[in-house]
């Protein structure tokens, strides 16, 4: 795999220069802009040039929106898909306001992952990606024990004999 884009950098560094500086620390990620242009492969001077260019700017103003809580009831453009957080408190009855927008941008950054934003699945993976491999390891740990017969005894009871059947006949496997 080789380096990475220059502009999927560029909008890790937006992401970066919006995150707010304690955040940062507790992330894991880079404290200076040096350390992050050294852990992207790229030279200082070009962040700091990425910081003259107005359209830039805007980005990082739209991702420090989201990051921060701050965009009510607005659309962010990423690309050309639409972020949306909004303060309606309908989308989960019965939970503080700081609960609801924990939840917004949880799910914004969810969504930001899933559209391809490195710097959000890394957030994400960081904050949650340990308990879901600890989740894996014990739906794994719970049929260690198992005989082979019967482990297929579960997968079968799964997916259904006739499933299996047409797979194998697919496969070519008698």
């Amino acid at each position: 795999m080789g380096r990475p884009a220059r502009t999927d950098v560029k909008n890790e560094f937006a992401y970066w220069l919006a995150t707010p500086k304690r955040l940062r620390v507790s992330l894991g990620l880079p404290q200076t802009e040096k350390g992050f242009a050294e852990t992207k492969g790229v030279h200082p001077r070009t962040v700091r040039r990425w910081k003259e260019d107005d359209d830039f700017l805007e980005l990082v103003a739209q991702q420090k929106q989201i990051i921060v809580g701050e965009a009510k009831d607005s659309t962010v453009k990423r690309g050309e898909q639409p972020v949306t957080v909004s303060d309606d408190p309908a989308l989960e009855p019965g939970l503080t306001p700081d609960e609801q927008k924990y939840l917004q941008v949880k799910d914004t950054l969810v969504r930001m992952a899933m559209d391809g934003n490195q710097g959000a699945m890394d957030l994400y993976l960081k904050h949650y990606g340990k308990s879901f491999v600890e989740a894996e390891r014990q739906d794994f740990r719970d049929y260690e024990d198992f005989s082979d017969d019967r482990l297929a005894d579960e997968v079968l009871g799964w997916v259904g004999v006739e499933r299996v059947s047409r797979w194998l006949a697919s496969q070519a496997v008698a």
